[in-house]
């Protein structure tokens, strides 16, 4: 069984890779459709403000990222520090409020129930489909004319005769 934190390493390849492939069909788009850009240029000290203020946002996924690679948590505790984070950011810009949280909560509840009710469905159909398979597969091996040996041989390696 492979870590998580090594499956996390492993993604970096492929993402970094995924990223430089964005990154060149956006300049190719864009020499093709040139947009316009406005001819004022943003004032350094508002381009050092406003990425100061992204900071912290950014920082989210150091904070869940570098957790699980170096064991302070688990992935699904990563999952609850992540939702801790967002909520006290969500207060610091003061984009959340205690009034806002019940409806918060209320359509995080509902989107969970809707998903556990699809997981609900595969594993009942699962279950249908692997017993109804178990049971023609049994009566297969059991039916009547089958020698003693040839049960053995069916059931341990899936010969048939």
């Amino acid at each position: 069984s492979t870590s998580i934190a090594t499956l996390f390493m492993a993604g970096y390849g492929p993402g970094l890779l995924w990223a430089l492939a964005c990154m060149v069909v956006v300049f190719l788009y864009t020499r093709r459709h040139p947009v316009a850009v406005s001819a004022e240029r943003v004032p350094l000290g508002l381009a050092v403000k406003t990425v100061l203020r992204a900071v912290p946002s950014l920082l989210m996924i150091v904070i869940v990222i570098g957790g699980i690679l170096t064991g302070i948590f688990t992935p699904t505790e990563s999952a609850v520090i992540a939702v801790l984070y967002s909520l006290v950011l969500g207060a610091i810009y003061k984009q959340i409020t205690f009034t806002h949280l019940p409806r918060i909560l209320l359509d995080a509840t509902r989107t969970t129930s809707i998903v556990m009710l699809l997981v609900g469905v595969w594993a009942f159909e699962f279950g249908n489909v692997a017993a109804t398979l178990l049971i023609l597969r049994a009566s297969e091996l059991l039916a009547p004319g089958r020698s003693g040996w040839s049960r053995v041989m069916g059931c341990s390696s899936g010969w048939r005769p």
